[in-house]
């Protein structure tokens, strides 16, 4: 547990940059973590993925009547 404490705070602390690859800096794996959404592509298709838990929860409250009667957004 210590040795792994170590590696992730000195993961934590490790200043990213050109060539850092993203399991040596927290802030490079940032990089590479939303490198996706660069292109209008990768926007959309986040914008997507992201109406999902909208949906899940429009179906969780409404179509299992959790509100009752009471369909208001407040």
């Amino acid at each position: 547990t210590v040795e792994d404490f170590d590696d992730w705070t000195s993961w934590l602390l490790y200043k990213g940059g050109v060539g850092v690859k993203g399991e040596n800096s927290w802030e490079s794996w940032w990089l590479e973590e939303q490198m996706h959404i660069q292109t209008l592509r990768g926007r959309i298709l986040e914008t997507i993925l992201s109406a999902r838990f909208f949906l899940f929860q429009y179906g969780v409250v409404y179509k299992l009547h959790l509100t009752g009667d009471d369909t208001s957004l407040a």
